[in-house]
């Protein structure tokens, strides 16, 4: 999973990159002046690297490999959505309901607008 890769590249990433900086410090210190313009750029591409194989590169891998990919619950959505929609007595009987309710309404109306003419 991206849990076990990311757990798995952190310890290798941090490992590589902190011994190679305890490398680079001393030689910044040691080194000429054309070494540490060679090193302090080594410095911050180390840093770099470490940050963006745990940082950015997971995310990345992640939302690409859901491409294309639905979820079971998804998929079963979609099914439901294919299929006709069967009416049961219950949903039957509730329209029915909501028909005689507007019906009615509208008779009362009709006959309090016929009383109020006369």
């Amino acid at each position: 999973t991206i849990d076990q890769s990311i757990t798995q590249t952190l310890g290798r990433s941090l490992m590589t990159s902190l011994t190679t900086l305890i490398v680079m410090v001393p030689i910044v210190f040691i080194a000429g002046e054309s070494i540490r313009e060679f090193v302090f750029p080594l410095m911050v591409g180390v840093l770099a690297g470490t940050y963006s194989s745990i940082c950015v590169c997971s995310p990345i891998f992640y939302e690409l490999g859901r491409r294309g990919r639905t979820s079971e619950y998804q998929r079963q959505i979609k099914e439901a959505e294919k299929k006709p929609k069967k009416m049961g007595l219950g949903a039957i009987l509730r329209q029915a309901t909501w028909i005689a309710a507007i019906v009615c309404g509208a008779w009362v109306i009709v006959t309090l607008l016929k009383l109020i003419g006369k």
